[in-house]
């Protein structure tokens, strides 16, 4: 018996060890999510997803699902993975964050919609005003940081974001759009080596359309071995130097002078208009500018850190007298900023709407890693005016939606609402059938028992006349409504085109519409209401990413109007062209050339911080337009007029009943967009820290006007190469296109 059990458990442990070396392994897989930049997100404005799924077990097709984690959220990306047995796969893509609670549940689902493993994950938010730099840092300890505020103002603190770049992890977004709630991004050269192309391609794009690039360099090799680079970089270099630097660092840190800093970027226009104060008193300076400490309208700041940097003084006197690496080389174009023994330490020069910033040497290396003042130094390259650091609370408040603005412009006229003196009139007629009348009626009959059947009568009555008057008020057809704002930048005979697509579905039944965007870099969100409103998403849709592309599922409800909008970018010829060809005190010339097929019905040119609205232009024309600097309005005056009843209309939009009233024109509000932070509503003051307009990175382009450059806007009512968005068939279709250029003093053809 001993013997012939001894057998059983030697064969029992034998079909054990068959079973488990050849039986296919079960529910063996990592997921791992990150969000934002190292944490990091920004109110209103886009951010990185980062996703990493590795499979040991069985193959199967995965969904990862991320929604807000927010109460009433009916937003829901979904991401579609095959997963075969032994692969890992890793994915980046881009995501909307409209404010309120910077928290998601991310959920990894197989073919039968189980859960394989849930997440939620919570990120560190920056206001709409504030600053994030993203650090893509050789070394931890090397990353920038910024001094931190001396009172607790939250989300108005400056963050660094570091992005992880290594062996094993790549976390660096490969789109642009993931890249523009950034107000500026640090990248060591050493580093970029590790960049795929998509990623350099991402970061090109995003300094072409406004970002803000600090390049340190670690060896010349990384940079002349590096192809995506060399366009960008205003600085070849050679070889290695040493200087003592220390002194010039401080005389650099007190220096109050604007030769001492780089401009500001379209990608800073929210963080790095925190000196806009400094302009305080003048009628041309953007109203939608930070709060200003204490609410205080006559605060003025600067850059002088002398005040700061007195105290630390004797703990620095060792930094000055040490000896600093750098790299040297010749300086191809820009302006230096920083320089020691005739050799240039910071240099910075424009490239397209951004700006490079270079640093020839490594600030993840000695002296300047003990620098004591280093998080100051990070702070005046990112144009952060010392005083926001001072003993103030910084208050900011409320604030508008600019897709509320962009939803009045195009959305359904077959929507009209009640007025309250018919709901007023309906009401008391009801009163009155139900009350005297109904008493009346069946007292002269003397069956007053009745009114157990004609008050339910009345009911249905006044329930269907209502419902009629709602039809008759709302009911219509399927309706479409596109407005492209697209931006473009010359590549050669091509440009490089960034587009935002605000689509208006109106809808006569409970239905779902499909939506697509064509291009692979592109995203997809729905309206955000700003935070007047609650700030959270409007609607309810499924958006699928894929890679030919997004595609959204978007619930209307019976008789509403619903706003969404696709972000995108792509690389096409350009229907539209301008040249500067004189551009002095008494006069401004601009070549301008229609390349397409449709007539360009309108163009508006900003210059000299005046608007000139002039005639367009039919498929095939060009002439050169002569502007005087001193005519038409200023931008404040043409956004003031265009814009007085914006406040009409998104109060309009928040009430069930009362007046419609909408912002009619397409053609000559879309040009007021684009200048919007010269907008000034009364019900909020905006140099005591109450907002105006809220909006994502790079839409506005007050800060290029700023600038000295020119803008050139050019309306169409049609779209050269973009399809349209909607995969249903609409019984009204109607669109429209908004061409912006950045014309510079040396621009020879956009």
């Amino acid at each position: 018996m001993m013997k012939i059990w001894l057998q059983s458990r030697s064969a029992a442990a034998l079909c054990l060890l068959l079973f488990l070396t050849f039986s296919p392994r079960c529910g063996a897989f990592q997921f791992d999510v990150f969000i934002g930049y190292g944490g990091v997100v920004r109110e209103v404005g886009w951010f990185p997803v980062w996703c990493e799924v590795k499979n040991d077990g069985p193959a199967f097709t995965g969904t990862i699902e991320i929604a807000k984690a927010q109460f009433g959220a009916e937003q829901k990306h979904q991401l579609i993975l095959e997963l075969p047995t032994d692969t890992k796969k890793r994915i980046t893509f881009p995501l909307f964050y409209s404010g309120g609670f910077p928290r998601w549940n991310v959920k990894l689902r197989d073919e039968s919609g189980e859960v394989r493993k849930e997440l939620r994950i919570d990120a560190k938010e920056v206001a709409w005003e504030g600053v994030i730099m993203g650090a893509v840092s050789r070394t931890f300890a090397g990353t920038p940081q910024f001094p931190q505020f001396q009172k607790s103002n939250g989300r108005l603190q400056p963050q660094v974001g570091r992005i992880i770049i290594n062996q094993l992890v790549n976390q660096f977004p490969d789109t642009q759009i993931a890249l523009e709630s950034l107000s500026s991004l640090y990248l060591n050269s050493e580093q970029a080596l590790r960049l795929t192309q998509n990623q350099a391609d991402a970061i090109s794009s995003w300094v072409a359309f406004g970002g803000h690039l600090f390049l340190a360099i670690e060896q010349p090799t990384d940079v002349l071995a590096t192809e995506w680079l060399q366009p960008l970089c205003p600085f070849r270099p050679e070889g290695f130097g040493r200087v003592l630097a220390g002194d010039s660092f401080q005389k650099w840190l007190e220096d109050d002078s604007r030769r001492s800093l780089p401009p500001r970027t379209i990608s800073g226009a929210m963080g790095n208009l925190l000196d806009s104060a400094i302009d305080n008193s003048s009628s041309s300076r953007p109203l939608n500018s930070p709060p200003l400490p204490g609410g205080r309208a006559d605060f003025k700041v600067s850059f002088d850190y002398s005040k700061i940097l007195e105290k630390r003084r004797s703990k620095n006197e060792a930094f000055k007298n040490e000896i600093m690496p750098i790299v040297t080389g010749q300086r191809l174009d820009g302006e230096v900023l920083l320089e020691a023994k005739n050799l240039p330490l910071i240099i910075t020069a424009p490239r397209g709407r951004g700006q490079v910033t270079v640093l020839t040497f490594s600030p993840e290396r000695e002296p300047f890693l003990s620098w004591e003042n280093k998080n100051w130094f990070w702070a005046k390259l990112n144009r952060v005016a010392p005083e926001w650091f001072g003993d103030w609370e910084l208050t900011h408040y409320g604030g508008h939606s600019l897709d509320g603005a962009f939803h009045s412009l195009i959305e359904s006229r077959q929507i009209r609402k009640l007025p309250v003196s018919w709901l007023i009139l309906l009401l008391a007629v009801y009163l009155a059938i139900i009350g005297p009348f109904d008493y009346w009626i069946l007292k002269k009959v003397n069956r007053q028992m009745l009114t157990w059947a004609t008050f339910p009568a009345y009911v249905v009555l006044f329930s269907l006349l209502i419902y009629f008057i709602g039809y008759r008020l709302r009911a219509g057809d399927t309706e479409w409504n596109e407005l492209h704002i697209v931006d473009a930048v010359p590549t050669g005979q091509t440009a490089q085109l960034r587009g935002r697509s605000y689509m208006a579905i109106y809808s006569p039944a409970n239905a779902e519409y499909d939506v697509r965007c064509p291009f692979p870099d592109s995203a997809f969100r729905p309206r955000f209401l700003g935070p007047s409103q609650g700030g959270q998403e409007s609607g309810k849709s499924d958006i699928l990413i894929s890679a030919s592309g997004v595609k959204a599922r978007i619930s209307v409800p019976v008789w509403m109007n619903q706003l969404h909008v696709s972000d995108w970018t792509h690389t096409a010829p350009s229907p539209f062209a301008a040249r500067l060809v004189e551009h002095s005190s008494n006069k401004i010339a601009i070549h301008l050339e229609n390349r397409g097929t449709q007539a360009v019905e309108a163009i508006g040119i900003a210059a000299k911080g005046r608007f000139h609205r002039i005639e367009g232009l039919a498929p095939g024309e060009s002439r050169t337009e002569h502007l005087s600097p001193n005519s038409g309005p200023t931008l404040r005056q043409f956004v003031r007029q265009e814009g007085r009843d914006y406040s009409k209309a998104l109060k309009s939009q928040q009430r069930h009943l009362g007046d419609t009233f909408r912002i009619d024109g397409a053609e000559r509000h879309s040009m007021v967009f684009p200048f919007i932070s010269y907008w000034e509503d009364s019900a909020f003051r905006h140099n005591r820290g109450g907002r105006g307009f809220l909006f994502p990175n790079g839409m506005e382009l007050s800060s290029v006007a700023e600038q000295g450059e020119v803008v050139v806007l050019a309306y169409c009512p049609d779209f050269f190469s973009l399809p349209w968005l909607n995969e249903f068939p609409a019984v009204r279709k109607n669109r429209g296109t908004l061409l912006r250029l950045t014309l510079s003093q040396n621009t020879t053809d956009q």
